[in-house]
């Protein structure tokens, strides 16, 4: 490093006093919140005071403020008497605001992956690192849920069985093959829901477990299995919706591949809809996806049936489910990949008015139902899982307060 030619190297020595000599530089810069305080007595308190306090020959405080008053709030007092470090001349003006800065600077960096094979989550916070300097390896939502309720995991046996069909208020929910032409018959009953909303299987084989092994398994996470995940043509399935227009989420490893599957089902693609979150979700990827696409088609010769506001943007700015600081939290029902209710919504509110229908294929945990049931719409889903079928009912009877009905037509 080449330094400036007058500059001289500044050398130190231990010294012991009393803590009631040491004084308060008065421009520090540096401010510590409450809790973080707190850590720090407690820190000394377990540790006890081996991070050396350094001060000017008059026993000015250079680096150490907030070291000060922890060890206060650790029972030391006045007369107690502790090593600092202390230079061997008189500094300069210039020298003390230099070293106050340099002193809480952290040059080092963390191997992320030595951390997580080593320590869980909550032994890194137990050790004094805050949730920012952990946000590389744990995502937020995670963060958050430390000490927070246990995850919600799908009941034992399951209630629904295939071919099994409940009205809930004016929903239909089949426990179903949307691949196949007679359950999607006996599903609508009659109807012709002119939107489909829907989030299929994405082909990537989602596996929720694999974060248990990297102790990122903490919280209240949906670790529920994704049945068909090894797939991502759902054509046979677009095919028997016979409305005009879809909305349908998707991996965007397989973006061109969804494209032709939809194209290939009568569609033409109108926009791809990109849903940015406010955080990533840790995978095992080099980049961590902070965004999932969804593609908007229509018909081929049909109209868009646009009912929202013309300013809307492709970009969707929606907070993930159990997102850090949002105290709006919206409760996760045991499904691996669940998203927003907004994210159902938006499409509902855009493209069809109240009293129309609107339907879902891949039911999951009933996203898209609760969105009709709050716009106002009807809903028409299928779900092949009994487990998730279960789920979806106890999701709407919680959100209305009534009971689902089996009719089994």
């Amino acid at each position: 490093m080449n330094y400036p030619s007058n500059h001289e190297t500044i050398t130190w020595q231990e010294a012991s006093i009393k803590l009631s000599q040491l004084k308060e530089y008065t421009n520090n810069p540096r401010k510590i919140t409450k809790e973080m305080l707190d850590k720090l007595a407690s820190h000394i308190k377990e540790d006890g005071y081996h991070q050396r306090i350094i001060v000017d020959n008059d026993y000015t405080i250079i680096g150490g403020h907030q070291r000060k008053k922890a060890l206060y709030m650790a029972g030391y007092d006045d007369e107690t008497e502790i090593e600092v470090l202390i230079p061997t001349r008189k500094l300069t003006p210039e020298e003390i605001d230099r070293l106050n800065i340099r002193d809480n600077l952290a040059f080092g960096e963390y191997d992320f992956d030595v951390l997580t094979e080593r320590f869980d989550l909550e032994e890194l916070l137990s050790f004094g690192m805050d949730k920012e300097m952990l946000t590389p390896i744990f995502d937020k939502a995670m963060l958050e849920e430390i000490g927070e309720e246990e995850e919600i995991e799908l009941g034992g046996e399951a209630t629904a069985r295939l071919g099994d069909i409940y009205l809930l208020g004016s929903h239909r929910l089949m426990c179903g093959d949307s691949t196949n032409p007679q359950h999607v018959e006996k599903l609508m009953d009659g109807a012709k829901p002119i939107l489909m909303v829907t989030d299929p299987p994405y082909g990537v084989e989602y596996d929720p477990k694999w974060r248990e092994g990297c102790d990122l398994g903490v919280g209240k996470r949906s670790k529920g299995k994704v049945l068909n995940d090894d797939r991502y043509d759902w054509s046979d399935a677009y095919s028997l919706f016979t409305g005009d227009i879809a909305y349908i989420w998707h991996s965007a490893k397989y973006t061109h591949k969804f494209a032709e599957n939809i194209e290939n089902s009568g569609f033409e693609l109108i926009s791809l809809i990109f849903w940015a979150k406010q955080h990533f979700v840790i995978s095992r990827g080099d980049y961590h996806n902070q965004h999932e696409p969804l593609w908007y088609a229509v018909r081929k010769g049909k109209k868009h049936n646009w009912q929202g506001k013309r300013d809307q943007s492709s970009v969707w700015e929606i907070e993930n489910n159990n997102s850090f600081g949002n105290s709006n939290k919206e409760e996760t029902f045991g499904h691996g990949t669940q998203k927003p209710t907004e994210c159902m919504l938006r499409p509902i509110l855009n493209n069809s008015a109240q009293g129309e229908s609107v339907y879902d294929p891949f039911g999951g945990s009933g996203t898209t139902l609760i969105a009709c049931e709050r716009s106002k719409r009807n809903c028409y889903m299928m779900e092949l899982s009994p487990a998730y079928v279960d789920v979806i009912i106890k999701r709407w009877e919680k959100e209305t307060n009534k009971k689902a009905v089996l009719v089994n037509e």
